[in-house]
């Protein structure tokens, strides 16, 4: 329910309810084989044809309530690619919108999305569920939600080249959640003292630089949800840190120096 096709691009949706044999049926399907990840059904969305350079599917979602301006809001959602068109790609990101649209053609949506997929996440897993998130402020009085891929395919990045051959990326996509993150580990408030951490992307460390050396520094790391994953301790002021433990996704990164909070800062982690 609250969720249609934003164009004529042909989305599908897939349901455990199908009768057997039916192409429209979880776990089997035309497009093949894969478990619902939460529930009893997905939808499906081709994001890459380089056979048709503009050809997009899409699917769009009536939000249960307006979002509130200069809010911010966490969005992710998971996909898996088919079996019978298999062809990594990247390039996916989620559009917000104030009122409903509908494009009469299956060309791209003339929109920049406010969430985009990190390029170096290829979506490439046909056999489990990938996770795709980020996060945006919001001007206020947002309803509705697109997700699929609003770039071509010159800009659309592939893990490989497809040459002179026909490739197609058909992925399944489940389990959205969209909640408000303002007040996730104060992400609003702005640290007193300069502290930069970097690279960002990063992949195996961070540096952490703090204007004076904290004997009694904590590194603490949230995920998206405000769940505490791991704590650190900070001796230097110019300290390299190991995040080995931490998958590819956007964490949070607090610094605190006793009770008091120094630092404060997204990290996107990608391998």
């Amino acid at each position: 329910m609250g969720w249609f096709k934003p164009s004529t691009g042909t989305s599908d949706l897939f349901n455990g309810c199908a009768p057997s044999g039916n192409q429209g049926g979880v776990p089997e399907n035309w497009f093949g084989f894969q478990d619902s990840l939460n529930g009893a059904g997905y939808v499906g969305i081709f994001i890459y044809r380089n056979s048709m350079d503009t050809y997009r599917e899409y699917i769009g979602g009536n939000l249960i309530s307006p979002l509130k301006p200069n809010h911010y809001y966490c969005l992710s959602f998971y996909v898996s690619m088919s079996d019978i068109f298999y062809f990594p790609v990247s390039t996916i990101g989620a559009y917000f919108s104030l009122d409903s649209l509908y494009i009469d053609n299956n060309y791209e949506l003339p929109y920049f999305p406010q969430i985009e997929n990190t390029e170096s996440n290829f979506i490439a897993d046909s056999v489990g569920w990938q996770r795709v998130s980020g996060y945006f402020k919001a001007i206020g009085g947002e309803r509705f939600l697109y997700i699929g891929n609003f770039k071509d395919n010159q800009n659309t990045i592939c893990l490989y080249s497809p040459g002179l051959l026909e490739y197609k990326s058909y992925i399944y996509i489940d389990n959205v959640q969209l909640y408000e993150c303002d007040s996730l580990v104060g992400i609003d408030e702005l640290p007193k003292d300069p502290v930069s951490i970097y690279p960002n992307p990063a992949q195996d460390f961070v540096t952490i630089e703090t204007p004076q050396n904290y004997n009694n520094a904590q590194l603490s790391i949230y995920n998206l949800t405000g769940q505490l994953i791991s704590q650190k301790q900070i001796t230097q002021s110019n300290q390299k840190i190991p995040i080995t433990e931490l998958g590819n996704g956007m964490y949070i990164f607090v610094i605190q120096n006793g009770d008091k909070v120094i630092g404060r800062q997204r990290v996107v982690v990608a391998r």
